[in-house]
């Protein structure tokens, strides 16, 4: 998978991504509007569904409001850590820009 929209705007990244940032959605979500500005938030508490390890991971609590809820991020993370269909806030925001 490439790091980059058809574009070339590179998609944020697991490995960058903390609470407080903000990301653009693309176009490709049932729950969430095209080119939507979302701040990344982190569940508080103990996490369900998940193993011991993986719930050690800080990645694993970061999530954005949807119109079902939460997205969580981690359901995002594509082979080499890009996270599909988000952008940092810092590419280019109007639809012309992002493809």
């Amino acid at each position: 998978m490439p790091l980059t929209d058809k574009a070339g705007h590179l998609w944020a990244h697991r490995s960058t991504v903390k609470a407080g940032d903000v990301l653009i959605t693309d176009g490709g979500f049932t729950c969430m509007g095209n080119h939507e500005r979302k701040v990344v938030k982190s569940f508080e508490g103990p996490l369900l569904h998940c193993d011991a390890e993986y719930a050690k991971d800080p990645f694993a609590r970061l999530y954005i409001d949807c119109s079902d809820g939460t997205h969580g991020l981690d359901g995002q993370v594509g082979e080499d850590g890009e996270l599909i269909g988000l952008y940092a806030a810092s590419v280019p925001t109007s639809n012309e820009s992002i493809g």
